[in-house]
This record gives structure tokens, sequence and C-alpha cells, in this order.
């Protein structure tokens, strides 16, 4: 399923990116204040496109950016979605604040299909 989404999100990254420069800057303008942002609507409206035309951008720029991917699965698991971000083992102490301390300053994390993401993600987040 990863493989599938990966190469998903090539195949659309391909496609010409028009029509859209207003909610692009939107989208930079956050980014770049540090401020996190969410693409909300409905089902086919081109909100991971405008997402990986953003970080595709940002990478350009020299930007350390992570993809990660909500599944329904990894929503059974505490920080499922983040997983390659943080160690396994976060069970010791209080795991939000460890997770916070492991995630370096200024990386953007990009996470497609937010609403399936578990509440330990979403706090982190």
């Amino acid at each position: 399923m990863r493989a599938d989404r990966r190469h998903l999100r090539c195949v659309i990254a391909r496609l010409p990116f028009v029509g859209r420069d207003s909610e692009l800057s939107v989208v930079l303008r956050a980014l770049a204040e540090r401020r996190g942002i969410a693409l909300v609507g409905p089902p086919g409206v081109g909100k991971t496109r405008l997402a990986a035309e953003a970080v595709d951008r940002l990478r350009r720029r020299g930007q350390r950016v992570i993809d990660c991917y909500a599944t329904t699965a990894a929503s059974v698991v505490p920080f499922g979605a983040l997983a390659a971000l943080l160690p396994a083992d976060l069970r010791t102490g209080n795991p939000l604040r460890r997770a916070v301390e492991l995630i370096p300053p200024g990386l953007v994390i990009s996470v497609d299909d937010a609403h399936l993401l578990d509440q330990p993600s979403i706090a982190l987040l």
C-alpha cells in the first residue's frame, strides 16, 4: 500500500499545476511563518496535489520535509503514521514530550489523509 501511495504522489506531482497560485501562496506563507496548516475539503478537490506542489517547492528551496501517510491500520498504533520519525519505544516517561523533543526544529511534516491520525499523532503535530 505504501509503495502505491508513493507512486500515486509521483504521478500527481508530474501533472501541471495551474490555477491555484493564490492557495499555494497561502500554504507557503503559513509554512514560512512556521505555522501548521490543514488542507480541508471534499474528496477530489486537489488537496493532495496542492500539498505535493507546496512540498516540492519547499524541497527545492532546501527545506527538510518528511512525508507521512495516515491509514486506518496505523491509526490504532500511537504515533502510527509518524513511526518513521520516532524510535520504536516511546513508552518510558511522557511519550508525547519525548516525541516532541525528537522532532528536529524546522522540519516540515506533510501528512496525507490526516483525518485518519491517532490522537497522540494529532497532539504531536
